[in-house]
């Protein structure tokens, strides 16, 4: 499928991947779409939850349901491209850097002494905000050669969302080329 962008007088084309469910329709950007500009309000209508894919080395492919912690429930998350305004930078920014943002908590919120967190696939993944970093966010990156956090470690918190995933079948893979670096 193509989908057309339109930003001033200059119109880009890029490759989409769509799911659709039971209830909802999915969009998925192709990861060589990495140039500046890309509307994130036109591939979305629900805010309240989004579905995060993931390819496994073995060539399985997994996916997960992310939404809110029950406490933020009536808070949407945030969907940019490149940006991410009102909320925390990602540890990666600059030219030639694009990246997809998911927000969780905006800054505003997430300066709180609260316990913050995810939930996915029904299960809360939390952390005690005692420092007031507003870290409530995900950062999906377009062809990144390098380790985009270098020292991460990773642990239940940081990998929760993938270890809920559900195995796909074979029928709903999606091309590898739509998958990101996280």
């Amino acid at each position: 499928m193509e989908l057309l962008h339109f930003k001033k007088e200059q119109t880009r084309h890029f490759k989409v991947y769509c799911a659709f469910g039971e209830e909802n329709g999915y969009t998925f950007i192709r990861n060589t779409a990495n140039f500046p500009g890309i509307d994130m309000s036109r591939l979305h209508s629900n805010r309240s939850f989004a579905l995060l894919r993931l390819l496994n080395t073995d060539g399985s492919q997994w996916e997960t349901r992310l939404e809110q912690l029950s406490s933020y429930k009536n808070q949407s998350l945030g969907y940019f491209y490149d940006s991410y305004p009102g909320y925390n930078q990602p540890k990666r920014v600059g030219p030639n850097v694009h990246f997809i943002y998911l927000g969780l908590l905006p800054v505003s919120m997430a300066r709180n002494n609260n316990t913050q967190g995810y939930r996915a696939n029904g299960k809360d993944f939390t952390f005690q905000n005692c420092d007031r970093k507003p870290n409530s966010y995900f950062a999906f990156y377009f062809n990144l050669r390098s380790d985009p956090y270098p020292g991460w470690m990773q642990n239940n918190f940081t990998t929760g969302w993938k270890d809920t995933s559900v195995k796909l079948q074979k029928s709903h893979y999606m091309p590898g080329y739509y998958y990101f670096q996280f």
